[in-house]
């Protein structure tokens, strides 16, 4: 309740702000009275309580300050990270704005702008998904201009279908328009100026009386500069097609992942119960001279030819956006249980295991250990795939 009560008084500050801004500006057309009532709207569904998913669950923790994933996302939390991407890729709509435009020390006049939607090809277990980004994209020498810039217009989408039934002119149709990815709240204000062309993801409100849509199917988007009468103030892309990637359109959609500490989890095949690989992912941070790591280690707890227990593990450094990664393997032999080995554990190189993630949920490793091991060390190759056991504190993959 408390983020709610803050998030009321900043945005009461930023009405306030605007009302001000409009009373100055000349405006002739009433367009101070339109952004006031669409401000007023937006922040009538902000105040209410927080809406409950499409399975009936709160995004309020029982356990609070636990990470936990947005319930109502509508894209895996691992697709996207901050800074969002400036250029598009496989199937852009495009479509040219007037949006309405500030001018330092002169009458308010507009401005054109390109706004292109596209989506980004995410992981998914069991059907295709995607986020959805919108770039404001300014024209000719505007970029950076502070004398004269735009600003941000309000925005709603229709989707009719059998999924969700939502059409233009209703709290309903309001779609939460974030510069950060993997937020629950953020979002930017209509008025808000547009100083730098800047990216933005597509999402949902968490309030009740909030739409709740599915960017991966079509729907329609419309731009509005709030302009009363002479002239467009109403821009459409109509044509948003359901997201159906092919190998030309999106190839990500059909590669494994790049490997990060979503992918962190235990593993196992759950046809041979007892044997499983413990994968961690992890990140160390520049120090000095020394540059940023990222770090795969892992545990393969098998069986030897006898069907005692044994394992295998090892680590290595390699380069952020890789999508395989290949670590030498070691075993250890002269150990005791509990600790009682002293200093006599010596590890020994055992061969190599290959790590490709297809998805969240699954991972292939391919593994050859050298020859000439010695009698009773398991040896062998070949490839395995096996499926995630479990998310990380909450902090899902997909």
């Amino acid at each position: 309740m408390s983020r709610l009560l803050r998030l009321s008084t900043l945005l009461a500050g930023s009405l306030a702000a605007v009302a001000a801004f409009a009373a100055d500006a000349p405006d002739a057309d009433g367009r101070a009275a339109r952004v006031t009532a669409e401000q007023a709207a937006r922040a009538d569904l902000l105040r209410r309580p927080t809406a409950a998913t499409t399975q009936d669950e709160s995004i309020a923790s029982q356990y609070s300050g636990l990470p936990q994933a947005n319930p109502l996302r509508v894209y895996p939390p691992s697709c996207l990270a901050d800074p969002l991407a400036d250029e598009p890729s496989g199937i852009v709509f495009d479509k040219q704005v007037t949006l309405y435009q500030v001018r330092v020390n002169q009458n308010p006049s507009t401005e054109n702008v390109s706004i292109r939607i596209w989506r980004v090809a995410c992981s998914s277990d069991t059907t295709f998904n995607s986020a959805t980004l919108m770039r404001v994209q300014r024209l000719g020498g505007n970029e950076g201009r502070r004398d004269a810039y735009p600003l941000f217009p309000a925005i709603q989408v229709a989707q009719n279908n059998s999924v969700n039934n939502v059409g233009f002119d209703s709290p309903k149709s309001f779609v939460r328009v974030a510069t950060e990815p993997n937020t629950i709240i953020a979002d930017t204000l209509v008025d808000s100026p547009v100083i730098n062309s800047t990216t933005y993801v597509l999402e949902n409100y968490p309030y009740s009386g909030a739409g709740y849509f599915d960017f991966n199917l079509p729907f329609s988007i419309r731009f509005d500069n709030l302009i009363n009468g002479g002239g467009i103030t109403r821009f459409f892309v109509t044509d948003v097609s359901l997201y159906n990637p092919t190998q030309q359109t999106y190839p990500d959609a059909f590669r494994s992942l790049p490997i990060t500490g979503y992918q962190t989890a235990a593993y196992f095949d759950p046809a041979h119960g007892g044997e499983g690989m413990y994968v961690d992912i992890f990140e160390v941070p520049a120090s000095g001279s020394t540059p940023r790591r990222m770090v795969l280690q892992w545990a393969w707890f098998t069986f030897d030819d006898l069907g005692l227990p044994y394992w295998i593990n090892g680590n290595v450094d390699f380069q952020p956006g890789a999508r395989e990664v290949t670590s030498p393997a070691i075993w250890v032999e002269g150990g005791r249980f509990a600790g009682g080995a002293g200093f006599d554990a010596q590890t020994r190189p055992w061969g190599s295991v290959t790590f490709e993630f297809p998805s969240c949920g699954t991972f292939v490793f391919r593994y050859a250990s050298n020859p000439g091991l010695p009698t009773g060390v398991p040896a062998g190759s070949g490839e395995r795939e096996w499926i995630r056991l479990a998310d990380v504190n909450g902090l899902t993959c997909e």
